[in-house]
């Protein structure tokens, strides 16, 4: 058993696991609430070369697929909301009922964006509850157009809102990183993607190694941050690979399961929430000098 301090040391031992899981195969559980297809920026040294020189995340697990190919690499992460019952047809069914098309080239008329702003309204009725983690949703308060085009009025209201908008557009350009990351993982053939409600666990465990501590499954939580781990493994701690095991076990049952049409499903939604807040924040801050008295 030993702590890991230096980053650099924490992404060679993770990669030495990575390795003898390729070779001798067992459990597979990559756990963290923040999971996305970095790149290790330790280049290997000439002992390990499975992966190639400073791989990302996507290429080692297609290679821990390709040389495991009976095992299953299970991934669990913070929940988006994804639900299984739901795909993208749901919310192009929706689209066709406003008249929304992500492509529009220009909605300067009224009419049009208060179609838009009920087309965003209907989204969010139905899909909030799907969408909690690193909330994407913005506009809340409004109950239509009209009365946000009235609220805008005052100096103060207008800048918070452009200001909500802009907030609106970091959150869903993150998110859809994150799930554009979880549909890249979920093309490699056993990789296994579960999403759990409401956790905080580091894990990482293949074979009979384990890693455990601080460091989220991001390039900051490997390179950047000040973080702590601890190693240990079956041979120097069996008692604690028993512990570490039931925890996996637990938290995979109490996840749920998704597939590529559910992360597609999510992708969309918040593409089209993209297009949403694109087109107010354009209209907001063309027509201020109309709009605030």
């Amino acid at each position: 058993m030993s702590i890991i301090r230096k980053s650099e040391d924490l992404e060679i031992i993770v990669l030495r696991i990575f390795e003898d899981f390729c070779k001798f195969g067992g459990d597979f559980y990559i756990i963290s609430p923040w999971i996305q297809n970095f790149s290790f920026s330790e280049a290997i040294s000439d002992e390990y070369k499975t992966f190639g020189t400073e791989p990302s995340l996507y290429v080692i697990l297609r290679k821990c697929s390709e040389l495991q190919p009976r095992g299953t690499l299970k991934i669990i992460t913070h929940n988006f909301g994804l639900k299984p019952k739901y795909s993208p047809l749901h919310i192009e069914e929706k689209a066709q009922r406003f008249n929304v098309k992500i492509n529009i080239n220009s909605l300067k008329d009224d009419g049009i964006l208060g179609s838009l702003f009920e087309f965003y309204l209907s989204l969010l009725k139905d899909y909030k509850e799907y969408s909690k983690f690193n909330s994407p949703w913005m506009l809340t308060s409004f109950r239509d157009f009209k009365e946000l085009v009235e609220d805008v009025r005052e100096e103060e209201n207008y800048t918070k809102t452009v200001f909500d908008l802009v907030h609106g557009l970091e959150q869903v350009g993150f998110n859809l990183q994150y799930l554009n990351d979880l549909r890249k993982f979920l093309e490699i053939e056993n990789v296994k993607i579960m999403l759990h409600n409401n956790f905080h666990a580091k894990i990482f465990l293949a074979g009979s190694s384990c890693v455990t501590g601080s460091s989220n499954w991001t390039f900051s939580g490997f390179t950047k941050n000040d973080e702590i781990n601890l190693f240990f493994s079956e041979t120097d701690s069996p008692e604690e690979m028993i512990k570490i095991k039931e925890r996996c076990y637990e938290l995979e049952h109490q996840a749920i399961v998704v597939n590529l049409e559910n992360v597609a499903f999510s992708i969309l939604l918040h593409k089209y929430l993209e297009f949403i807040y694109s087109i107010f924040f354009d209209w907001l801050t063309g027509n201020k000098n109309k709009l605030v008295k």
